[in-house]
């Protein structure tokens, strides 16, 4: 059967909250980039954004600056997990607002150089985990996995 969905299967074969096909993470990557191109231009210095997803987008930023110096090696389970708790509540935060208010009439300008920031620190991160998936005979693993148990110091 041919979905074109690449993840199509995902779903299927239970990965939901085990970790990420890295065909989503290669699509995730390849938009990254292309909004990263579309933002390069300098007629635009700033963007507004509603305060609610202004809010949201600093925190995502927060979290990838102050995780970046773990990107020089290995990130260890207890570290990714304390990246993906610090992700996971700015998300949550955000999901709360909008479920109980809905966006609010307030906007917030944002530099074109914070979702530059934005772009190039996810970039970083996702090609790290690319990398971190490569295999020692040049080819990929297809799914990055990740399971968490006490004894890993979490």
């Amino acid at each position: 059967m041919n979905t074109q969905r690449p993840d199509w299967n995902d779903a299927n074969n239970a990965l939901v909250g085990s970790g990420v096909s890295m065909v989503t993470l290669y699509y995730l990557r390849r938009y990254l980039a292309l909004f990263r191109n579309l933002f390069q231009s300098e007629k635009i210095t700033e963007v507004q954004l509603s305060e609610e997803v202004a809010e949201l987008l600093t925190a995502v930023i927060e979290t990838f600056k102050t995780n970046l110096t773990l990107l020089r090696g290995a990130i260890s389970n207890k570290d990714r997990k304390n990246i993906l708790d610090t992700l996971g509540k700015a998300g949550n935060d955000y999901r709360k607002q909008i479920y109980l208010k809905g966006l609010s009439e307030r906007r917030r300008a944002i530099a074109v150089s914070e979702l530059r920031e934005f772009f190039d620190l996810s970039l970083k991160h996702i090609d790290h985990t690319i990398e971190a998936n490569k295999r020692k005979d040049n080819l990929y693993h297809a799914y990055n996995l990740i399971k968490f148990e006490n004894g890993d110091g979490i």
